[in-house]
């Protein structure tokens, strides 16, 4: 069993930088971020995992663009496995950033679908942001995932699916070519097509 413990901070935009590291420090390293030395349940593994959100009210971006630079060094000193990042919705701008910034101990999770817009995301294009990660982040270290939770307001269950799906396509790309086996996907299977 993988059991996951999620640490996600809400929205700080519209706040200078130094009062983003405030919160930051606060919040998450200090006692009120201390994240349990063991989950309380039998589990075979676990993570720890922080997940920077900038936002996502009615899906609309609140910021016009953003930037983790300033918070790097901050969220490095997090006691977490995985960091997540929003990376689909700026085509990764700030990837070699972030791998630089991150200690190696840390596995980094990159957004690869927005979860602002209803537009599905190519495969291809998924591929392409992920070919960008590795240029900067090992295979054992890079996890694949949506900007942030489909659970919002202004998403259907069928548009979230299909942009999973995008994301298990996308992926399957790039095992291909590393020569790894890829995933089925049975809801991309013409046969099991909803529309």
């Amino acid at each position: 069993m993988l059991h996951t413990l999620e640490l996600a901070s809400p929205c700080v935009s519209g706040v200078t930088p130094a009062a983003k590291r405030a919160y930051l420090l606060v919040n998450f390293l200090g006692t009120r971020g201390r994240v349990p030395e063991k989950v309380p349940c039998e589990v075979t593994r676990s993570y720890r995992i922080y997940h920077k959100c900038w936002g996502n009210p009615l899906a609309q971006r609140i910021e016009s663009s953003y930037s983790y630079k300033s918070a790097l060094p901050y969220l490095d000193r997090l006691d977490v496995d995985v960091i997540t990042f929003e990376t689909a919705d700026n085509n990764g701008a700030e990837i070699a950033e972030i791998a630089a910034a991150l200690s190696k101990d840390k596995k980094i999770c990159i957004g690869v679908v927005s979860h602002r817009t209803l537009q599905v995301e190519m495969p291809q294009d998924v591929a392409g942001l992920i070919r960008k990660a590795l240029k900067h982040i090992p295979p054992e270290r890079l996890i694949l995932s949506s900007d942030c939770g489909f659970g919002r307001q202004g998403m259907s269950r069928m548009h979230a699916l299909y942009k999973m799906i995008a994301i298990v396509r996308g992926t399957n790309i790039i095992r291909h070519e590393l020569g790894l086996p890829q995933a089925e996907i049975p809801a991309a299977d013409p046969r099991f097509a909803w529309i």
